[in-house]
């Protein structure tokens, strides 16, 4: 997506690097990457090797990261320092025989690099390859949005809720690249509608009129047209909220792999219909925990979800915040009960149409922090030993490192769409778009392939 490239001014450049070799022995295996890491403690053999580390990502072969933060060992596979019954790891620990090796833990966080550590590892890159332009994803979003008549409350800085979040909406379409995703659900949608529901039943007439979906496609001329008059043509008639179905048939909708899609829930309260529009009175399953369910599904299937509580969702933050905490877009240290919330709360914002632009143009970034992997020249990527360092404007550089334990909620980075995409995680992600001037670097492990 080049246009959000530009727009916040990422300079990115993608490198393979070939750490360590050979197999394990007594002492440290060669690594660029660990000696970069300013070695400062002493492994138990007494080799010069013990480096600060957060996970084991950050040591070679042969080693993993201790409790107390550095690299180490405990034995090697070709001595006999485990005893009876016990089996040395390839990342020297003891484990008994009838274990397999503990996986490498990665739980993000930084790590300081010099400007000359970052040219050696650029130095000894796989066959000095070097692209400087990773291709970022593009933009991928379906917004569930509430028309329910409580939306078309006033609010303290003018308009109504339900205006202010169209004007927005139609804002954050107009700053969007041609090769962004959009689509749209408004909800609910059916009352009234020929051969849909009963007008005379409130169950039927809440349900979702599957004709009024705004499909996920390019945001063209066309595409662009259909969204505006969606927008434009809302219904706030109807006070019940099927949010549940609403968001589960946006879901299905989409066609083809959802990995790189972020679903959207904007709304003012709390859903009154659970899946199917089934009335919530006759029903074991509350709408909340259908919607809930439904939002762990699909971050099963690697699509995040944003919420935004909107003015009148005082009551509803608890719920709202578990919706954002689930859908894997929680906003650094939060809380479901009280504030900071994980989503995005505008309850208390002091101008809402300010703080739900600010909202959607985070929401809308989201891809330019996604980005393909390229292919080496020669060779194949050790998945397990990618690099991602951010250089900052002031000339200070650090190592973003992997974090598949936490998430990616805080600093770090992690694997999307199997391994073929790299997302930086949300702290990380603000922190490199503050400035226009920063630049990341991706380097890897190179397989060579004869």
């Amino acid at each position: 997506m080049n246009r959000g490239r530009a727009a916040f001014g990422l300079a990115a450049a993608t490198s393979l690097v070939a750490l360590g070799g050979g197999g394990p022995s007594l002492g440290c295996q060669e690594s660029v990457l660990v000696e970069l890491l300013e070695p400062n403690t002493i492994c138990p053999s007494g080799t010069d090797c013990g480096t600060p580390c957060v996970d084991d990502s950050a040591c070679p072969l042969g080693l993993y990261c201790s409790p107390g933060g550095d690299c180490t060992f405990d034995c090697t596979p070709a001595g006999s320092l485990c005893g009876t019954n016990l089996t040395c790891t390839d990342r020297g620990r003891c484990v008994p025989t009838d274990q397999i090796d503990p996986p490498d833990t990665h739980v993000g966080g930084t790590a300081e690099i010099s400007g000359e550590e970052l040219e050696a590892l650029r130095q000894s890159s796989c066959s000095q390859w070097d692209d400087r332009d990773p291709r970022p994803s593009a933009t991928s979003l379906m917004f569930v949005v509430d028309v329910s008549r409580s939306m078309e409350t006033a609010v303290a800085d003018g308009g109504t809720r339900w205006s202010v979040t169209r004007d927005a909406l139609v804002e954050m379409l107009d700053s969007l690249p041609d090769d962004a995703e959009v689509g749209l659900l408004l909800f609910p949608n059916g009352e009234g509608t020929e051969g849909f529901g009963d007008r005379s039943d409130p169950v039927e007439a809440a349900c979702i009129n599957i004709e009024r979906l705004v499909a996920l496609a390019d945001l063209d001329d066309g595409q662009r047209n259909r969204l505006l008059n969606a927008l434009w043509r809302a219904d706030l008639s109807d006070e019940e909220r099927p949010t549940a179905h609403a968001y589960s048939f946006a879901y299905d909708a989409m066609d083809g792999p959802t990995e790189n899609t972020h679903m959207v829930v904007i709304t003012d309260g709390e859903p009154t219909f659970r899946l199917e529009c089934t009335d919530s009175a006759t029903s074991s399953t509350s709408p909340t925990g259908a919607l809930i369910s439904a939002i762990q599904a699909a971050r099963g299937e690697s699509t995040s979800t944003f919420v935004v509580g909107t003015p009148g969702s005082a009551d509803v933050r608890a719920w709202l915040a578990t919706a954002a905490l689930e859908g894997g877009t929680r906003r650094g240290e939060c809380s479901t009960s009280v504030p900071p919330y994980c989503h995005f709360d505008m309850v208390e914002e002091p101008a809402f149409a300010a703080g739900l632009e600010r909202a959607l143009e985070t929401i809308s970034s989201q891809g330019v922090c996604d980005y393909w992997m390229q292919s080496p020249p020669l060779g194949s990527i050790d998945y397990d030993t990618t690099t991602v360092v951010w250089t900052k404007s002031d000339g200070t550089r650090r190592v973003l490192l992997r974090d598949d334990a936490n998430d990616c909620a805080g600093e770090g980075w992690q694997y999307i769409t199997g391994q073929s995409e790299i997302r930086l995680c949300p702290e990380s992600c603000e922190a490199v778009r503050e400035d226009t001037n920063d630049r990341l670097d991706f380097f890897y492990d190179c397989v060579i392939v004869s």
